[in-house]
């Protein structure tokens, strides 16, 4: 039996599971940062002189580059989830219907579902993910879901 949801569109949903996805580039590019502002620090004690350049470069890998990276790439996401759309999850996987588009994965192409509050997040075996708010969804179609999911080899994370 198909689940047929139309979820509100909700912007920092989007962002949410933008940052979600991309949580270990991020965790990578800050490490980098610290490590390049440890460098610097250690140089900067070493010659007695301080490195302005070194130091902003290091803010910006910790900070900027992580927030900059976030924000576009949510800008391109709510391009396509922005507009009202309706998700159906059924035996074939899960689709979303838009007057944009329409998109799907088959359980077939999916790794994991993740959830964070107030959706469900559809990681494909290649570098795409659906998210699908879980604010419409009716009581136990949350569980009708994952057991569907379940019963296709995709598991829960």
């Amino acid at each position: 039996m198909p689940i047929t949801t139309s979820p509100p569109v909700d912007r920092g949903l989007v962002a949410a599971a933008v940052r979600f996805q991309a949580r270990r580039v991020f965790w990578l590019l800050r490490g980098l940062g610290i490590l390049l502002l440890v460098v610097v620090l250690i140089d900067s004690v070493a010659s007695r002189s301080i490195d302005a350049a070194g130091f902003a470069g290091g803010f910006l890998a910790v900070f900027g580059v992580p927030w900059l990276l976030a924000k576009r790439a949510s800008d391109r996401c709510w391009r396509l989830l922005g507009t009202p759309g309706t998700y159906t999850v059924s035996d074939w996987g899960i689709q979303r219907s838009s007057a944009l588009a329409q998109h799907g994965y088959a359980w077939s192409a999916l790794r994991h579902i993740h959830e964070i509050p107030g959706q469900m997040i559809f990681t494909s075996r290649s570098a795409g993910f659906l998210p699908m708010p879980t604010a419409a969804l009716l009581p136990g179609e949350r569980e009708h879901i994952l057991a569907t999911a379940a019963r296709n080899g995709v598991g829960l994370r």
